[in-house]
């Protein structure tokens, strides 16, 4: 049988050559310190692209009815993992030839059971319990990875439960009722701003014709959560307020908090337009940046390629998102319509903050750069997302 048969062109050769330009990358950034992490990558590359056409033969009925029970799944292994790990930093659990990342596998099962929940037709997605429930089904996975500590994955939960909430077609005003909290978390550092954001946040929903009791219990949902910033801060291991820290004040200590961030902009920097040329970084090859083949891998693709390197990355990433929102009106099925672009729009948004984060738009939170850091458990559950968005496409007329 030719399995390319069971691809769609556009998404597979797309996939296959960020894929390609991944292990580049991850070459470059180790082939001087330790050569291993290398040829690890090419071995989950191999599993990833089995499992991948593997998928193509799995009708999408079975995603469907084992929705939750892979939820449940990822959620026990999470929890086991919190048990197991006495750590520092209770992240991966080692299987003997390798360490896998629960939290990873978590990401595509949460929008798994969100996917099947909000598709039932018989059910309205802007009723309160129906909202309740969906946030109750996101929370479960943030808390359990914020907890280990992860801050970084821990909101691209929140993250997921925001899009496939879009999707489903609940109502703008609620989605962002459903963000107040964490904006009212961030302007309770600066107490004049959270008076005034609270303020405005009433007035806007007055306008809105909220009923009034609602707005009150907002408003006292927004007093009540901002208030525990100091204790979510406590919360927080001191790494994690280092990296806050650096992203508010990179140039107070250069040599301390602020390095990551300065030696991955210098490494961009120095890139210009076309970049060094590969395994010609200086900053890469004197190890200036910490943690460059993992979330700073895009220093090392700014400093060997340059600018001309993320045009090529968001070309190959333009085309599975033009192919995907092409055929997006013609998917039958509500389920996969969710999977398809919650798929597709965390995918991107993931590979937006991890580059913002390199270059100081954003704080240092530990994201990754999809189907590019080094990483078994990211990749993976990068390349079965991407295996069913392929299937789904391939599918899209049919209800199954």
């Amino acid at each position: 049988m030719n399995l390319l048969k069971k691809t769609d062109k556009p998404i597979f050769i797309s996939l296959v050559l960020i894929l390609i330009f991944g292990l580049l990358m991850v070459f470059s950034a180790t082939y001087k310190q330790d050569i291993s992490f290398f040829f690890k990558q090419i071995v989950w590359v191999a599993i990833s692209i089995f499992i991948f056409f593997l998928i193509q033969f799995v009708p999408m009925k079975v995603f469907y009815i084992s929705s939750y029970l892979l939820y449940f799944l990822s959620m026990l292994l999470l929890v086991f993992l919190k048990l197991l790990n006495a750590s520092y930093v209770e992240r991966w659990i080692d299987i003997g030839f390798a360490y896998i990342q629960p939290s990873e596998f978590a990401k595509l099962t949460l929008i798994l059971a969100l996917a099947r929940y909000l598709s039932n037709r018989y059910r309205d997605v802007n009723k309160t319990n129906v909202l309740f429930i969906s946030t109750l089904i996101a929370l479960l996975p943030f808390t359990l990875v914020f907890i280990q500590p992860d801050l970084g994955t821990s909101l691209i939960f929140l993250i997921i439960l925001i899009i496939i909430l879009y999707l489903a077609d609940v109502k703008v005003t609620y989605i962002i009722v459903l963000m107040t909290p964490l904006l009212s978390v961030v302007f309770s550092f600066i107490p004049f701003v959270w008076i005034i954001y609270l303020f405005v946040l009433g007035y806007a929903l007055y306008l809105g014709r909220m009923n009034i009791l609602n707005i009150i219990k907002i408003v006292f949902m927004n007093i009540f959560v901002g208030g525990l910033s100091p204790v979510l801060w406590g919360l927080l291991k001191e790494y994690q307020k280092v990296r806050i820290l650096s992203y508010l004040k990179p140039h107070k200590d250069i040599h301390g908090f602020g390095w990551n961030l300065l030696q991955s902009k210098i490494a961009i920097g120095s890139g210009g337009f076309w970049g060094n040329g590969f395994l010609k970084g200086t900053q890469k090859g004197l190890d200036f940046v910490p943690q460059q083949h993992t979330d700073f891998i895009f220093s090392v693709i700014g400093e060997e390629f340059g600018f001309f390197g993320f045009v090529i990355l968001s070309v190959l990433i333009f085309v599975i998102v033009y192919r995907t929102v092409s055929v997006f009106p013609l998917i039958k099925s509500r389920y996969s319509k969710l999977l398809a672009g919650a798929i597709l729009t965390v995918t991107v948004l993931q590979m937006l903050l991890n580059i913002s984060m390199t270059i100081g738009i954003l704080p240092i939170v530990g994201i990754p750069l999809n189907f590019i850091s080094y990483g078994g458990s990211s990749l993976f559950t990068s390349v079965v997302m991407f295996a069913l968005l392929n299937k789904i496409i391939l599918d899209r007329g049919n209800y199954w």
